[in-house]
């Protein structure tokens, strides 16, 4: 199925690699060959609509995307990758200076504030979309957050949380 959140995948005893799944490529490359197949199977091209092409220049670039997060024990290092497959960037950071990771449960739109009597009496008619969110926070105090996932796949983010965590032998905080 299309999901765009992250895998996690072990390549050697010593790397961890979160990275996005396959499909996630493999679904905008098929909406590009398949406009490409429809625009050019009619064989009347007008230079003036250049819609269909546009579509298919972004779901090209939209297939092209890469995001991984690396976990190197041998090289003490986390390199986290983003961008497109021909240009990406990379940034690293020693991996000894890991803290620790926390999961954190957040909803979108509200912020924590003291209760009052009145509260109870109010039904909010606004649903809050839930979520969880997993940060490496480094001893410097810098954070640097890996994933932000809804609250449906609670339990696939809490595996890759306390796989990585038991990984890199760093504790893992929950919020």
């Amino acid at each position: 199925m299309f999901n765009p959140t992250f895998i996690i995948k072990q390549p050697s005893p010593t790397q961890v690699v979160l990275r996005f799944n396959v499909v996630f490529r493999l679904v905008f490359y098929g909406l590009a060959a398949f406009m490409l197949y429809i625009t050019l199977g009619h064989g009347q091209l007008d230079a003036s609509n250049a819609g269909p092409f546009l579509f298919i220049g972004i779901c090209a670039l939209l297939g092209s995307y890469h995001e991984a997060w690396v976990f190197d024990q041998k090289r003490d290092l986390v390199s986290h990758q983003h961008g497109l497959l021909f240009l990406h960037f990379s940034t690293t950071t020693p991996l000894s200076s890991i803290d620790r990771f926390v999961l954190h449960h957040f909803e979108k739109g509200r912020y924590q504030k003291p209760k009052t009597p009145s509260d109870d009496d109010i039904t909010d008619k606004n649903t809050h979309k839930q979520y969880f969110k997993l940060t490496l926070q480094l001893k410097e105090g810098r954070q640097l957050d890996l994933e932000i996932v809804s609250h449906r796949e609670e339990e696939k983010i809490k595996k890759q949380a306390e796989l990585l965590a038991n990984f890199c032998k760093r504790p893992l905080i929950t919020e």
